[in-house]
C-alpha cells in the first residue's frame, strides 16, 4: 500500500540532504556551559556514519538491540541516526533509572551494547554484572578515573567515514521506548522507520519532515510512541533532573 513515506528510511532522507545541501546547519547544541556545537548535514552525516562503521565494528547487526542510557548529548543523537543506518534498534534508557530497573530492560530487550557516560557508569557497570547479552560498556564523555571501559571519542576516531553498506527498511524497528507503568515495572514500546520519518508529533499536529527548514535546537526527545525531533526556534539546553525525577526549568 503506498503512503506519503514511500520507500524512505531515516538513513535515506539524511544522505539526501547531507548530499543536496551539505553545508546547511543540521543540529546546533548547546550545553550546559553554555559550549556550542554547530553542525552541518554533511558533517552530521559523517559523524553518523563513523559511529554506524563502529557498531558494524563491535558485532551489532541487523535487529540488534543498543542501550543507550545517557543524558541528553550529540553522541545519542550519532548512535540514534548511526543504529537506523544499519536496521540496528536502540532503547533509550532514563539516566535516573535504578540498576535493578536497568538490568531488567537490558535483559528483557536483548541488548548487546550500553553507552552511558561518566556520571552513569556505576548504575550501568552495576546493572551489566546480571546481564550475559551485554558484550561492553561505552563510556561517552569524558573517561577520567574509567580506563576499564572503551572510550567512545576513541573509538569513533579509528572509524572509516564511508558509508557502512546496510540497507534498512520503512518496516525496520529503529527503537524500543521504555517507560514505568503505574506498578513501577518497566514497559517499552516500538518504533519504525517509518514512523520516524513522519515524524508525527503527540500533539496532533500535521506531519512536517525535520530535514527541511530550521536546523534542529534540541537533542532527541523521545516520545512513548516514536523518536521525534522537534526544531525548536529558540536554543534548548540539556535540561536538570532534580531528585524527584521532574524537569528542573
Amino acid at each position: 500500500m503506498a503512503t506519503i513515506v514511500g520507500d524512505r528510511t531515516l538513513r535515506d532522507l539524511l544522505e539526501h540532504r547531507a548530499h543536496t545541501t551539505p553545508d546547511r546547519t543540521f543540529v546546533i547544541f548547546d550545553d550546559l556551559a553554555s559550549n556550542i556545537v554547530q553542525l552541518s548535514y554533511a558533517q552530521f552525516d559523517e559523524r553518523v556514519n563513523r559511529a554506524a562503521n563502529l557498531l558494524l565494528a563491535l558485532g551489532i547487526a541487523s535487529g540488534d538491540k543498543v542501550n543507550l542510557h545517557l543524558p541528553n548529548c550529540l553522541e545519542f543523537l550519532f548512535l540514534w541516526f548511526a543504529a537506523a543506518k544499519i536496521a540496528a534498534v536502540i532503547m533509550p534508557t532514563n539516566i535516573l533509572s535504578s540498576a535493578a530497573e536497568l538490568e531488567y530492560l537490558l535483559n528483557h530487550s536483548e541488548s548487546r551494547l550500553i553507552f552511558t557516560d561518566f556520571d552513569h557508569a556505576d548504575v550501568a557497570e552495576q546493572a551489566r554484572q546480571n546481564c550475559a547479552g551485554i558484550k561492553a560498556v561505552i563510556l561517552c564523555g569524558r573517561t577520567e578515573k574509567q580506563s576499564a571501559y572503551q572510550s567512545f571519542d576513541e573509538l569513533m576516531a579509528a572509524q572509516p567515514v564511508a558509508a557502512a553498506d546496510a540497507k534498512p527498511s520503512p518496516i525496520d524497528e529503529v527503537a524500543i521506548l521504555s517507560y514505568l507503568r503505574d506498578n513501577r515495572t518497566p514497559k517499552g514500546r516500538h518504533g519504525y522507520q517509518r514512523q520516524l520519518c513522519l515524524c508525527r508529533r503527540n500533539s496532533g499536529q500535521s506531519h512536517t519532515s525535520k530535514f527541511v527548514g530550521s536546523p534542529l535546537r534540541c537533542i532527541a526527545v523521545v516520545s512513548w510512541q516514536c523518536p521525534v525531533l522537534l526544531d525548536y526556534e529558540h536554543a534548548c539546553r540539556r535540561r536538570q533532573y532534580g531528585a524527584n525525577g521532574r524537569l528542573q526549568r
